[in-house]
């Protein structure tokens, strides 16, 4: 997996905006989940998604808070309803408040 200033083309010290952190949790979800990262959009869910059950809910935490370094508190994964969710549980935690333009150029800074 690579990490996030490779994908997101920045150096270890620059701080992530939003919409490097919406498309670094699209490609995790992809990857968590087996699918091709193309078809996810921020309404993707537990409805939409097979497998994002409670097992598949764990994994997905698990490879955030290993990629992101932070630790979810449960009203953060409360937010996690869908993946525009876990953009704003991120943002919740400090992430992503400096520029971006939230989900590759929607709403998401209205959401939360």
């Amino acid at each position: 997996m690579p990490r996030m200033d490779q994908v997101c083309g920045r150096g270890p010290n620059k701080r992530m905006t939003e919409q490097d952190i919406a498309l670094r949790v699209r490609q995790i979800v992809s990857e968590v989940f087996s699918l091709p990262v193309e078809i996810l959009t921020p309404e993707s869910s537990p409805t939409t998604i097979e497998g994002w059950d409670s097992v598949g809910q764990l994994n997905l935490i698990i490879a955030l808070e290993q990629e992101f370094h932070v630790q979810f508190s449960p009203d953060d994964v409360e937010k996690m309803v869908d993946v525009q969710g876990v953009v704003g549980a991120l943002r919740g935690l400090g992430m992503g408040k400096e520029g971006g333009d939230g989900w590759l150029g929607g709403d998401s800074a209205q959401r939360g």
